[in-house]
C-alpha cells in the first residue's frame, strides 16, 4: 500500500473489525471477513461490466453495505515536519452506511434504530467492543482525528428507481 490507499484500507479494516458494524449488518457472530466483503472502496462494481450502475434489486440484495471514498472537498494533504524526510499525511474519507428501507417501519423508527447503532459504531466503552473513537487509539486501525455523522435518511422518491429504497448514514472521518 502507500500514502493514498493505506488510510482507506485502514478505515475498511477498522469498520470490518468493529463488532457494532457486524451487528448493523446482521452478521452474528461478528466475522471481520464477512463484514469486509460488504465494504467497498469508491463504489460497487456491476456484475455486467457494460452496465453503468447496479439495478435497485441488485443493490437491495447487497444491502446493508458500506462504501468508503476519499472526500473530494479535502483531498489528501502532506506536511513536512522538521527533517527533509519526515512527512505527515492527513485527509478525509466518507463512509456511507446503506441499509434497505423497511416499509413496515416508520421513518421515525428507522432514525431511532440507526441512531442507536451508529452511536455504538462511533463510540462504545464496553470492554472488547470498541467503536471508531476507541479503535483510533489502537495500532493497525485508522488514526481518526475527527468524526462527523450525517443522517442522510431515506432515498428521495425520485431516486428510488435508480438507487433502490434505502436509509443511509454518512460518517466523515478525518485522519492524520
Amino acid at each position: 500500500m502507500g500514502v493514498i490507499l493505506d488510510p482507506l484500507e485502514r478505515l475498511k479494516k477498522t469498520f470490518s473489525e468493529c463488532v457494532h458494524v457486524a451487528t448493523w449488518m446482521g452478521i452474528d457472530p461478528p466475522n471481520a471477513e464477512l463484514v469486509a466483503e460488504r465494504i467497498y472502496l469508491d463504489g460497487i462494481g456491476t456484475p455486467d461490466f457494460n452496465a453503468e450502475t447496479l439495478t435497485p434489486q441488485q443493490q437491495k440484495t447487497l444491502r446493508p453495505y458500506i462504501v468508503i471514498y476519499p472526500s473530494s472537498q479535502m483531498g489528501y494533504r502532506f506536511h513536512k515536519d522538521g527533517s527533509p524526510n519526515c512527512w505527515r499525511g492527513q485527509g478525509s474519507a466518507i463512509a456511507v452506511l446503506s441499509n434497505h428501507y423497511n416499509t413496515d417501519v416508520s421513518i421515525d423508527e428507522h432514525f431511532r434504530q440507526s441512531a442507536t447503532i451508529i452511536e455504538k459504531i462511533v463510540s462504545c466503552e464496553t470492554s472488547g467492543q470498541p467503536g471508531l473513537i476507541e479503535m483510533a487509539a489502537i495500532a493497525g486501525y485508522l488514526n481518526c482525528s475527527a468524526i462527523e455523522v450525517y443522517f442522510e435518511g431515506r432515498t428521495p422518491a425520485d431516486q428510488v428507481a435508480n438507487y433502490g429504497d434505502a436509509y443511509d448514514v454518512a460518517i466523515v472521518v478525518e485522519y492524520q
